[in-house]
């Protein structure tokens, strides 16, 4: 019986994000499991005095465009370190929220996520979207820091 059957390694695309998509990919090659490569965004707007502004259609779909092409370049990373089954998914929200609701909703059964390492004021002031999912989530949770050693992957 393989202890994982899905894993979900959410993404901002930044190093920390990566680096954790080395150890997703990894665990994913070793149990011969899913991988999907999610990535959450809230809807762009620009605050004005009397509340937001929503952006434009045109510009929505353009951001959706470049997230796009950044899941193709991480799926073609994950395949490179042996991940045979690479999916991707775009959702809208809260990301620690829809991290945790995508996890339940779609069988995953590990997270596997980057943290930025921040501490003291921006830590309180921006809040940490692993700590919240590591208390959230209804499965486990394997954070990766910025100063992990990078992931030793098998090339299948």
């Amino acid at each position: 019986m393989a202890l994982f059957h899905k894993i979900v390694v959410p993404t901002d695309f930044s190093d920390g994000a990566r680096r954790a998509l080395e150890y997703g990919a990894g665990l994913a090659a070793t149990y011969t499991v899913p991988l999907v490569l999610l990535h959450v965004y809230a809807s762009p707007a620009v605050p004005v005095p009397d509340g937001f502004i929503l952006a434009t259609p045109a510009e929505l779909a353009k951001m959706l465009a470049q997230v796009e092409t950044g899941l193709v370049e991480l799926r073609r990373v994950a395949h490179d370190l042996g991940v045979g089954n690479v999916e991707t998914a775009v959702v809208e929200g809260r990301a620690w929220h829809e991290i945790v609701h995508f996890a339940k909703d779609r069988g995953c059964d590990l997270i596997v996520m980057g943290t930025h390492g921040r501490g003291g004021l921006s830590h309180f002031l921006l809040g940490s979207t692993a700590e919240k999912v590591v208390r959230k989530a209804e499965v486990p949770v394997l954070t990766v820091g910025p100063k992990a050693p990078r992931a030793e992957t098998s090339q299948h």
